[in-house]
């Protein structure tokens, strides 16, 4: 059972269970709603987004649902029962799914496997890649308006949502991240990958951290210390992403590798190196921790400290 913490903590004492177990429990959560939306979705496209959604696969690091636990981790962290997180939750896993599909097309990544299974595109085609992915992004749309308007948030977290994934976002990471591809690793610097990565990786970890942060109003200095560290996360996470595209299998990733180096694109591991790449997740991992422990300290920052460890241990 939770430890029940100290007095004027306003966390949930669900943080204090242990990581596993609470990534589990977070997961179950999330694909049960997930469950309960793909039934009211029309005929045409049920099957797609059952497909791509999969409501089914429990395994949290094969069902890749790191960013709706975040948006759990987020809720306890500042004190918000689980059931207002729900349907923000969702429209983040619509959001984030419906970007995969999209980057595993042969226009982007040009990959043929996802999560164990044939990529989306494979499966069903190009041209209902692009819909299905239109429709998901226009479901968490909804979603995501729903849940501003019932917490009378002004139409911030829509515009923060909006911002995060649109051209200011994960789009504008994707395009230059595109543009890399067939360029000499000598005419890339450092901060331009940062870059890239900030807008492609930070800004989707966010979504779930900052997206329940504000549904929690949480204090303005709060937000800037939760920027910072899904700058630093998302950095780290992507340098060890391009590490395991180098270096890992297929069966250990669930989905194609070698992509970077057949599309010629330079990556943190063809600049720094093995060794060099695993050090700069190190850093950028450290001052993520860093930066959460500035938080008040009614907020207990245990799950945001795991999440970093279980992104530094990918």
């Amino acid at each position: 059972m939770p430890q029940s913490l100290p007095t004027g903590i306003v966390s949930s004492p669900e943080i204090e269970r242990p990581m596993k177990e609470y990534g589990k429990d977070a997961v179950e959560r999330i694909n049960n709603e997930i469950a309960t939306l793909i039934p009211t979705i029309n005929d045409d496209f049920r099957k797609l987004c059952a497909y791509v959604m999969d409501p089914d696969n429990t395994d949290p690091e094969k069902a890749s649902r790191t960013r709706s636990i975040l948006a759990y981790v987020a809720g306890d962290t500042f004190g918000v029962e689980r059931d207002q997180v729900d349907e923000f939750a969702l429209s983040v896993e619509l959001i984030h799914n419906s970007s995969l599909i999209l980057d595993d097309l042969p226009s982007q990544d040009n990959s043929r496997t996802r999560r164990g299974k044939d990529a989306f595109w494979v499966k069903f085609g190009e041209s209902d890649t692009h819909l299905t992915s239109i429709g998901m992004q226009q479901l968490a749309g909804g979603l995501v308006a729903k849940v501003d308007s019932e917490n009378n948030l002004q139409s911030n977290l829509t515009r923060f949502v909006a911002d995060s994934i649109g051209f200011n976002g994960m789009c504008r990471g994707q395009m230059k991240d595109l543009e890399t591809f067939g360029t000499d690793p000598e005419g890339i610097t450092i901060e331009k990958l940062d870059q890239i990565a900030h807008d492609k990786t930070s800004k989707a970890i966010a979504l779930g951290v900052i997206g329940v942060a504000i549904i929690c109003k949480v204090e303005p200095e709060v937000i800037e210390i939760l920027e910072e560290y899904c700058y630093h996360t998302g950095i780290a996470y992507q340098v060890l992403d391009d590490v395991a595209d180098a270096t890992n299998t297929e069966e250990q990733t669930g989905k194609t590798v070698g992509l970077d180096a057949e599309n010629g694109k330079p990556t943190y591991i063809d600049i720094l190196g093995e060794k060099g790449a695993h050090a700069k997740a190190k850093s950028h991992a450290d001052k993520a921790l860093d930066a959460i422990e500035r938080l008040p300290r009614k907020y207990n920052p245990r799950k945001l400290q795991e999440v970093v460890d279980m992104v530094s241990d990918r």
